[in-house]
């Protein structure tokens, strides 16, 4: 409906190296900028050079002149030079010491994203030590961190003082006023928006008015102020940096890496948070964890292609740990155990130890097991945090050695249709099948997605497989007991009827059975593990695939059901017969039916008024008719607007057959692309566009972290909602098979009370034997809105639309939303206590 409208998703926020490097850029230009508007304002005419004076100007200046002249250079202060965009540490300061001496202006604005950028530079040192000063230490950010305090507490000093002789009196500005959230993008995201409110009054500044004529104002003969401004000498943005000085050179790879392992880390605190709020420790959806984790491991891929491009040795995985640890080892063995750990946990050095050991388990051995007890066993009931270095090492081998071979047999042994791929399997795939063993950042960081969603569901390893198993149940019952009514009629329902013969058997196979544990079984390994042999171990020791299988099922019924609306006929003529009826009032909104308030549950509402409200703009083509219900219902079915445009004045004769083409090319029906949660599954979770509510006051406002904005979508989708926004959905959860089946239900009845009406109205003496079939069923609709428009004595004919309404009160006027919605439910009594 018209509460939605495309826009972009959120663009990523940058990695904090690539926002450090900007904002500097930003910071240095505004420095070196203004002090040219400062300079050019005290000396309106400049000095010119030698090579630049005319031809006729070679007369000897007065000597009070020159000697007045070298009296006013001796006195000036040196302040840097303007000829390049480059500037040292040194020359920066100088810029500020010029400002502030100034009565320039200081805004805001930058005093906000300087004291940001410092504390980014301090983030970054500190999340590798436990010490919040460990930048002190680090020669590679203390110098940088120095001159950029030194710089905030200059131009904080020449703001309050410029406050106090404005009418306002003081205004001070202080570090803690700058708003920055709780989250761990929290930094990032305030960054980002400082940033983007800079550049949008630096654009701002520069647009001309409406009534300023380009032409006169560029034009060096009408306007000689122009060649000033056409010959002054600017720079990129990307240009303005600060370069070495004193032989000091900051390692720009390793700070780069130390951002981007920091970054890594942000996603997986997200990501760990949104795991333990997994109902029922919490009110978020199986779905909703499996996409974000998705779209994070999606993420991890660009940075480090956009990492890898700008510093190509960090290719080399090996070579960036060696990297780190060179240069904090040593402080590093300095540190408590707790402490220590706590640090190679944050650089997923465990996970990757264990995926190059694995990598030469491969190189030995085509079929790798581990025999029971080789890396102890996994108990969910013992804290990570309890554990020892050595014993953290073997639960991590634990648990991910006991389902790294599983993923073997299924690419090796090629067992078709793998549900849940989209998380680790395409990279280990690749990583295993190639001998060389591609190692990546991404692959590190999908392994350890899964550890940590292990540690984090460690309570719900077995109900999280129990909700996948009832899932899987119900979504084949539902299969079948719609191809079992034998609505798959005509050719137009071939599409619908492929995917349904091609889901139903991989749903069966992954989420009601166990391949791989069978194929253990044949081949003996339960002979020699009974540990690696357990029934369920590939999805029980990886509750992140188990979530994607939950909402990889979930997409398949959404996809079938949707070709089954998208082919026309009964869901959209049941919704055009709904609408027709309560806006001519023979169907009454009952009194007691429930309204869904904002964040509050949709399950008690009607089902065809969510169904209006949801696909209402696809189904009739635009907001709700009112009138003329014939035409938009003949649209629906196939007729071009444009061919009912040429014989309006005619009374058209309702189609016999509904023209798929046609129907394709006007857009017309439910399809499939109306879920932004089917396209972003489609899309490999990196989407370019997604749908968001106008309601979402926090998306308005502000941007948003990809990851934040994708929970949002399919949040929304699912029909929850949070901070009391409008939900959209549910949509992508949305039983279309059982609505299809319900409306198949509404039109055999009203086939079988309605012939004689029919009959008496337009097929008398034309049609002696009309039989109708499921086919011509969704044209009931079209005969009784065609009804309105034969007339006696320019009144209506009822009879057609009072029968029609009894007949939708009895089978469908009840139906709450409810029903029709796929739930996640499992058995609480396997959650361990």
């Amino acid at each position: 409906m018209s509460a939605f409208s495309k826009t972009p998703l959120p663009p990523s926020i940058r990695s904090s190296y690539a926002q450090y490097k900007h904002n500097s850029s930003l910071i240095i230009r505004w420095a070196h900028t203004t002090a040219a508007r400062i300079r050019e304002a005290a000396n309106p005419t400049p000095v010119m050079s030698n090579l630049s004076r005319g031809k006729g100007n070679r007369g000897r200046s007065r000597g009070n002149s020159r000697s007045g002249a070298r009296l006013t250079q001796s006195s000036r202060p040196q302040y840097p030079d303007l000829a390049k965009p480059q500037h040292t540490l040194r020359e920066f300061l100088g810029f500020i010491n010029e400002i502030a001496s100034s009565r320039t202006a200081i805004p805001k604005l930058y005093l906000s994203l300087l004291a940001l950028t410092v504390r980014q530079r301090k983030c970054t040192a500190s999340y590798y030590s436990s010490d919040t000063d460990a930048w002190r230490d680090n020669q590679g950010h203390i110098n940088a961190i120095r001159v950029f305090e030194e710089a905030l507490n200059i131009l904080k000093r020449a703001y309050e003082e410029q406050q106090k002789h404005t009418k306002k009196g003081e205004d001070r500005w202080v570090e803690e006023s700058v708003a920055v959230g709780d989250g761990p993008f929290a930094l990032n995201e305030a960054m980002h928006q400082i940033a983007v409110a800079i550049e949008e009054d630096e654009l701002a500044g520069s647009q001309t008015g409406d009534e300023e004529n380009e032409w006169i104002r560029d034009n060096v003969m009408i306007n000689p102020q122009a060649r000033k401004l056409r010959d002054k000498q600017t720079f990129p943005l990307e240009a303005y940096v600060i370069v070495p000085e004193d032989g000091y050179q900051e390692d720009e790879e390793f700070l780069a890496l130390k951002d981007f392992l920091l970054d890594i880390w942000q996603l997986r605190d997200y990501c760990a948070k949104l795991w333990k709020d997994v109902a029922p420790a919490g009110n978020t959806s199986h779905m909703t964890a499996s996409f974000v984790t998705n779209h994070a491991v999606q993420m991890v891929k660009q940075m480090e292609y956009d990492l890898v491009a700008e510093f190509p040795a960090l290719e080399d995985v090996d070579e960036g740990y060696r990297k780190i640890f060179e240069n904090i080892g040593h402080d590093l063995m300095t540190k408590p155990e707790t402490v220590f750990d706590n640090i190679l946990h944050q650089l997923m050095y465990w996970c990757w130890y264990s995926v190059d050991a694995f990598g030469t388990v491969l190189n030995n051995s085509p079929s790798p097991l581990m025999r029971d007890g080789h890396f102890g066993y996994f108990d969910p009931q013992v804290a990570w945090e309890s554990l020892n270095s050595f014993e953290k090492t073997r639960q991590v081998k634990c648990i991910l050695g006991t389902y790294w071979p599983d993923l073997v047999l299924i690419y090796r042994y090629n067992i078709p249709s793998f549900i849940g791929e989209q998380g680790l399997g395409k990279d280990f795939r690749k990583y295993m099948n190639n001998k060389s063993r591609p190692l990546t950042w991404a692959l590190i960081f999908a392994c350890q997605m899964q550890f940590d969603s292990v540690q984090c569901r460690r309570q719900y390893l077995d109900y999280d497989v129990s909700v996948m198993r009832s899932l899987g149940r119900q979504i084949c019952a539902d299969m079948d007991e719609f191809t079992n009514d034998g609505v798959l009629y005509s050719d137009i329902m071939d599409g619908a009827n492929y995917m349904i013969s091609k889901f139903r058997p991989q749903i069966h196979r992954w989420l009601l059975t166990d391949p791989v544990y069978d194929m253990k079984i044949r081949n003996g390994w339960d002979k020699m593990s009974q540990q690696a042999s357990e029934k369920g171990s590939t999805w029980r020791m990886n509750p992140w695939l188990t979530a994607n299988a939950i909402s990889e099922a979930t997409i398949m019924l959404y996809h079938a059901g949707a070709l089954v609306t998208g082919a026309g006929g009964m869901i959209g003529s049941a919704m055009h017969l709904w609408n027709m009826l309560r806006q001519t009032g023979y169907l009454e909104q009952p009194e007691d039916s429930a309204v869904a308030l904002k964040g509050a549950s949709k399950d008690h509402i009607l089902l065809f008024d969510h169904l209006i409200d949801v696909f209402g703009d696809d189904v009739f083509s635009g907001p709700l008719p009112k009138k003329d219900f014939f035409k938009q219902i003949e649209i629906m079915l196939g007729v071009r607007p444009e061919a009912y445009a040429r014989e309006k004045r005619k009374l058209k004769k309702t189609a016999t057959a509904s023209s798929r083409k046609a129907h394709n090319d006007i857009g017309r029906g439910i399809l499939p692309e109306v879920s932004d949660a089917f396209n972003l599954h489609e899309a490999d979770y990196f989407p370019s566009k997604a749908t968001k509510s106008v309601a979402w006051s926090s998306v308005e406002k502000s941007e948003i972290h990809p990851l934040a904005a994708t929970r949002a979508l399919i949040e929304s989708e699912l029909g929850q909602s949070r901070d009391g926004s409008k939900a959209r959905g549910p949509l992508i959860n949305l039983n279309l098979l059982k609505v299809h089946r319900l409306c198949v239900r509404l039109f055999t009845e009203l086939d079988r009370v309605m012939p004689a009406e029919l009959e008496r109205v337009f097929y008398e003496g034309v049609y002696e034997d009309w039989i109708t079939t499921q086919v011509q069923w969704p044209f009931i609709t079209a005969s009784i809105a065609r009804s309105m428009e034969i007339t006696k004595d320019g009144k209506v004919e009822p009879g057609l639309l009072r029968v029609a309404a009894e007949v939708v009160k009895k089978v469908a006027g009840s139906k709450e939303l409810g029903f029709y919605v796929v739930k996640e439910e499992g058995d609480e009594s396997l959650i361990l206590k």
